[in-house]
């Protein structure tokens, strides 16, 4: 009998070795409770669920997000993204142009982050991102699998709590010689700013099209054109001394940490969910969707 099929894709590619058998474990204990099939291959037709996990940075600050498609009323097939990239890169501002990793790299604290947000997505695809059970899901049980540290929560994804975030965009100043593409060129290499990283999908036209860039005295400002010999909507054109925002990762250092824990450790789902879950999966065999 078909069982509920979730395809991982980019196992073998972007999870460290040295982590696979204790993250495929620990997935594998919390989701055997339930009638479902896990490919790790990533070989099997997709079906039902697919988790993709990748060394992308997104473009929002988020481990993890995950959609169901809608088609003429009727959901589709489930699509969950893990950004392990996002969990390794982050940077942290300590100070005046310092910085270090927000994320603590130590194998067993990425292993139980890579492993809680696949099961904390899985979650979201396995019912609890309808019918508006529990936010989406989310909880206030920091013990809880579908914990999130978001404030407030924002059903589908899990991120790093928004109070520690220094804020949407950070300010470069242009320098004599630049062009906007090498400046968002270096921004998602990580070689602009020794604090900031850019996310891998960045490109100059979002950067020019930034609300923010449209202010007096970063490059979209539509008024320089008054400015002698300042053209004025061209992103072609840009000048030594204007500013460029640019979407920012960037955390502050002690609110992430005191709330770093709740991403890691040993988690549990609650029994309404378990049961929600489960009557989910019951519901879409029988109907012969995933």
């Amino acid at each position: 009998m078909a069982k509920y099929l979730i395809v991982f894709k980019g196992w073998r590619s972007n999870v460290p070795q040295s982590l696979r058998d204790g993250v495929r474990k620990q997935i594998e204990d919390e989701l055997g409770q339930f009638d479902v099939e896990l490919d790790f291959t990533g070989t099997q037709r997709e079906r039902d669920l697919v988790v993709t996990l990748t060394r992308d940075l997104p473009i929002w600050s988020v481990f993890g997000e995950s959609v169901r498609p809608s088609m003429n009323n009727e959901i589709q097939s489930g699509e969950s993204t893990i950004y392990i990239g996002f969990m390794k890169t982050m940077r942290m501002q300590i100070g005046s142009g310092s910085c270090e990793a927000a994320f603590t790299v130590r194998d067993d604290s990425l292993g139980s982050m890579i492993a809680n947000t696949v099961i904390h997505e899985i979650g979201h695809m396995l019912g609890m991102d309808t019918d508006g059970f529990d936010d989406g899901g989310h909880t206030t049980d920091r013990n809880n699998y579908m914990w999130s540290a978001l404030s407030p929560p924002t059903a589908g994804s899990s991120a790093p709590p928004a109070s520690t975030r220094v804020g949407d965009f950070f300010e470069y100043t242009v320098k004599r010689g630049d062009t906007l593409s090498r400046i968002v060129q270096s921004y998602v290499a990580g070689t602009l700013d020794k604090c900031r990283v850019g996310p891998s999908g960045l490109t100059w036209q979002m950067v020019w099209e930034h609300p923010q860039n449209r202010e007096p005295g970063f490059v979209a400002d539509p008024a320089k054109g008054k400015i002698p010999g300042r053209r004025a909507n061209n992103p072609n054109w840009i000048y030594p001394g204007e500013k460029v925002a640019m979407i920012n990762h960037n955390l502050r250092t002690q609110g992430y940490k005191i709330n770093l824990p709740g991403f890691l450790g040993k988690k549990t789902f609650s029994p309404d969910q378990i049961k929600t879950m489960k009557e989910f999966i019951a519901r879409r065999l029988a109907e012969g969707k995933g």
